[in-house]
């Protein structure tokens, strides 16, 4: 399919009334979305499916919700820093989110951004609200439709207790200059509920992030309820390339510091692996490192795609420091929207190219995953208490954190509401722990 042009969808200014709703729904799904993350007392009663590599993955099963949705949910811990995540999540216009299809969603076929809502400032670079359309391919084109998505995407920053934090939540609306397209393109659709993702620090292990992705919705059409609840499932699994992900954007930052052609070691001056001592030989050749220019072999360096038809080569050490470990700095706007606009890093393999699985092509097929854009907001939002399969810690009391660093209880109901006269946003009251979540 080919992209649609600029102007296919003609969407007039946004009324002061339709902008104030879709801030009060923005606010609303991110709330939610924390809610519903809860594994333990959470709204949700989730069953763990899967237990492997560091990833769980739940189904869910809750009274209020439509009957027809597919409930998942994922956890994942690793290595990392929350403003590495959001920028791999962020984009705004229209080439920033192509951009991130074609880097992140394997099944991308076009996207648009049709309205931005509250508009990202240098100060917040990571909180907007946006209105976007998605449509993915379909992997038997034959007998499944392919599917487009109308949906409100929106995050913003938080902290409790002071743990940071990080939601981004995707909900699907209607417009009237985004109609429904099977009549005239043949998309059948999708209507997300409530999905997204939760990310916050893990207060007792620095340098380490907990990633939650929820996933409520309806792919609609009459595909059969195992096929997409297989899936959703799949998708979830797909959380582990987060860390590919994560490795691409440090390797993209390192690219300033990698040496040039006259500064690397000569190989022919080398007879052995500087890490291993390996003799090199007719069989076994050495390789420069990129990063530090000592000359390695095969086996203690990695070569990394750096673009469609260039790579370079990184040593075990250089990859370790360089790629596998978390950068504490927050990337630039600039510099996030360079990393969107540049193609795809990833790991390359010496050998022959494998083959894909059909888990991973059923995936690319229902991926649902939405590029992340984030909620005009630096007030509260609440931090999802740590859960072990041995403990159920209560839901924390909810406090309104202000940008001078004071705090107040949520009991106090008269005063909290009082406007800042200092164009600081009012604080947002998530839920009382008074009521039942």
């Amino acid at each position: 399919m080919k992209a649609l042009s600029s102007d296919f969808f003609r969407c007039p200014p946004l009324a002061h009334d339709d902008i104030t709703r879709f801030k009060a729904l923005a606010e609303a799904k991110c709330i939610d979305l924390v809610k519903s993350t809860q594994i333990v007392n959470g709204p949700t009663q989730w069953t763990l499916e899967y237990d492997a590599k560091g990833l769980q993955i739940f189904t869910g099963s809750n009274p209020n919700l439509p009957p027809n949705l597919g409930v998942f949910c994922s956890v994942l811990e690793l290595p990392a820093t929350i403003h590495e995540i959001k920028a791999i999540f962020h984009s705004e216009t229209t080439d920033q989110f192509r951009a991130y299809c074609r880097r992140v969603v394997k099944d991308f076929v076009d996207g648009q951004s049709l309205y931005v809502v509250v508009p990202a400032v240098p100060s917040q670079p990571h909180e907007s609200t946006c209105i976007k359309w998605f449509v993915q391919r379909s992997p038997a084109p034959a007998i499944v439709k392919q599917r487009d998505w109308c949906y409100l995407d929106s995050c913003r920053e938080f902290e409790h207790h002071g743990v940071r934090g990080w939601v981004l939540a995707y909900t699907s609306v209607n417009l009237p200059c985004c109609p429904d397209l099977y009549d005239a393109l043949g998309f059948v659709r999708g209507h997300h509920h409530l999905s997204g993702y939760v990310i916050s620090e893990i207060p007792d292990r620095p340098g380490m992030v907990r990633v939650t992705s929820l996933y409520q919705l309806d792919l609609r059409g009459q595909l059969p309820r195992w096929v997409v609840q297989l899936g959703l499932k799949i998708r979830c699994k797909g959380l582990l390339k987060l860390h590919d992900w994560l490795q691409v954007a440090r390797l993209r930052q390192a690219l300033p510091r990698l040496l040039p052609n006259e500064m690397l070691i000569p190989i022919h001056q080398q007879s052995k692996c500087f890490h291993c001592n390996h003799r090199f030989g007719s069989f076994y050749h050495g390789r420069n490192c990129r990063m530090c220019g000592q000359v390695v072999c095969k086996n203690c360096s990695r070569r990394w795609q750096v673009e469609d038809d260039n790579s370079i080569r990184l040593c075990t050490l250089c990859t370790k420091t360089t790629v596998h470990q978390p950068h504490s700095e927050a990337p630039t706007i600039a510099l996030e929207y360079e990393l969107h606009n540049r193609p795809i890093l990833g790991e390359c393999d010496d050998s022959s190219n494998t083959q894909r699985s059909d888990d991973e092509d059923f995936t690319d097929v229902l991926s649902t995953m939405s590029p992340s854009q984030s909620f005009d907001r630096n007030d509260l939002i609440v931090l999802p208490p740590r859960w072990t399969h041995a403990t159920s810690p209560a839901f924390p009391r909810v406090e309104r954190i202000y940008s001078n660093g004071s705090s107040r209880s949520s009991r106090h109901s008269k005063n909290d509401n009082t406007v800042n006269r200092d164009h600081r946003r009012p604080p947002i009251v998530l839920f009382d722990d008074s009521l039942p979540l």
